[in-house]
């Protein structure tokens, strides 16, 4: 029941009381007021969530099994002609290809002796120089093993030290030879940076002698000599392109080097001098560059 309406009912029933007593008849009750229907606020609690949380996920720890390291394995490495390998298998000790060299050192050459019947002259040379260039090219074998070919110049001078001629001693004068060869090498490596070589080469050159005794002067050049030489040599690696090398040549030059005024001289008296081959031992040291 609505509270409200609690007053209003109890007078109603007290005034009906009081006129009862009077005689009245009782009125009839009052019509109940409709009151409208109230309902009760609804709540509706809002619904809670709570807030995702986000757990990383742990991953067992996986286990692995250490490696131990080893050396590597020596393996053959070749750059620019070196070589690294087993010491049982020829290593190749200089560049291959073209290359470009020049040389110098010692010439000594043999004693001049021209003879005939009753005639003689006798010279004897201080030891000399010898310097030249060659460019060539280098080819290597499977082996290691390589074979050279080169055009080389070269020029040698001697100075003499004495000069006996039909009992005149004393003068002086030099020897000298200027000459162009075509050379071929085989070469063979005795380890990674030392190959020891031979061989020989052909070509011409030109002699002067120029001889001053007792006042005469006997001098002669003959071009187009015909001549040959034999060579030993150790080349040392100082790099895959460039290496050092000493050498030994016999050269020699066969010609009728026997001075024309000498000959003329045996000619008027009839006597037939003999002719003088140059002969010279050469010690030389050298430098090539390959490229």
């Amino acid at each position: 029941m609505n509270p409200l309406a609690l007053p209003v009912v109890l007078t109603a029933v007290a005034a009906g009381s009081a006129l009862a007593q009077q005689g009245y008849p009782p009125a009839p009750p009052a019509p109940r007021p409709q009151l409208p229907a109230l309902q009760a606020p609804t709540y509706q609690a809002p619904a809670y969530q709570s807030p995702a949380v986000s757990v990383p996920r742990q991953q067992a720890p996986v286990y692995r099994t250490p490696q131990l390291r080893t050396a590597p394995a020596p393996q053959q490495q070749v750059q620019q002609g070196w070589t690294n390998s087993s010491p049982t298998r020829t290593t190749r000790a200089v560049g291959g290809g073209r290359y470009f060299g020049v040389f110098g050192g010692l010439n000594t050459l043999d004693d001049l002796d021209v003879s005939g019947a009753g005639l003689s002259a006798t010279a004897e040379t201080d030891d000399g120089t010898v310097f030249g260039a060659a460019f060539g090219t280098a080819i290597h074998g499977g082996t290691g093993m390589y074979t050279r070919f080169e055009i080389e110049g070269s020029y040698r001078s001697n100075d003499l030290e004495s000069v006996d001629l039909l009992g005149l001693s004393g003068g002086d004068g030099d020897l000298t030879a200027l000459g162009v060869h075509l050379n071929g090498y085989l070469g063979i490596p005795l380890g990674r940076m030392v190959t020891v070589y031979g061989g020989a080469g052909i070509g011409v050159s030109k002699l002067d002698a120029d001889v001053s005794i007792g006042g005469a002067n006997f001098d002669e050049t003959i071009s187009g000599s015909f001549s040959y030489q034999f060579i030993a040599g150790l080349e040392f690696a100082l790099s895959p392109n460039v290496s050092v090398y000493g050498e030994y040549r016999y050269y020699k030059a066969s010609s009728d080097f026997g001075f024309d005024a000498l000959e003329s001289l045996g000619d008027s008296v009839g006597v037939d001098i003999d002719s003088y081959d140059y002969e010279a031992n050469s010690f030389l040291i050298g430098l090539r560059l390959y490229f």
